[in-house]
């Protein structure tokens, strides 16, 4: 279901478009434009989780673990496993 606007839109309208695409090249670009704009935390912590999972997919380990830790403490369980799989292959 899209939301009705506003941030949680055009985090959706990246998801759509290109993470579940699987085109992850273009939905970290996307995610890291995004994160730098003035949206509303929840928002940002959102995208800096789905951006970590774009990074693993891609192959840039260290990357996600970066953006999984930035989001630990508001996703501490989905977080910690990705963590620990990103950890894994590096």
């Amino acid at each position: 279901v899209s939301p009705d606007g506003g941030d949680d839109y055009l985090l959706y309208e990246i998801l759509k478009n290109h993470f579940v695409q699987k085109n992850y090249s273009t939905t970290i670009e996307k995610l890291n434009q995004l994160i730098g704009t003035n949206i509303n935390r929840d928002t940002q912590n959102r995208a800096y989780f789905y951006l970590g999972e774009a990074q693993y997919f891609s192959g840039k380990y260290e990357e996600a673990v970066r953006s999984f830790v930035k989001v630990e403490q508001y996703f501490p369980v989905v977080s910690k496993k990705w963590i620990e799989a990103s950890l894994d292959r590096i």
